[in-house]
């Protein structure tokens, strides 16, 4: 069994030149992906992409919000979003604690 690695590149090049050579799976911190694998042993690669500038934040433009892939759900809890975006939050609450959030 090959072990796990995980690459943390800090920026687009380095990602995609891992994306290329490892073909990892992709994630954002990975709480989800690790917690859903029980006891099971880690045997992928993964590419953990929270630390890319560029893509996490939110912005309101005149095309409406932006939202990017890595933007934690801490992020969002302290943005002053309209109340459309309050039901992603209701069903947020319901799936973890906090600190994952």
């Amino acid at each position: 069994m090959v072990p796990a690695s995980y690459f943390a590149p800090r920026d687009l090049d380095e990602a995609l030149s891992l994306l290329q050579s490892e073909r990892p799976v992709v994630l954002a911190g990975g709480t989800d992906v690790f917690a859903a694998r029980g006891r099971a042993p880690l045997t992928d690669s993964f590419l953990d992409v929270t630390g890319i500038s560029g893509l996490s934040g939110i912005a309101h433009t005149d095309d409406g919000w932006r939202i990017c892939g890595a933007t934690t759900w801490f992020a969002l809890f302290q943005a002053d979003l309209p109340p459309a975006f309050d039901a992603p939050f209701a069903s947020a609450r319901l799936v973890g604690r906090a600190q994952l959030h």
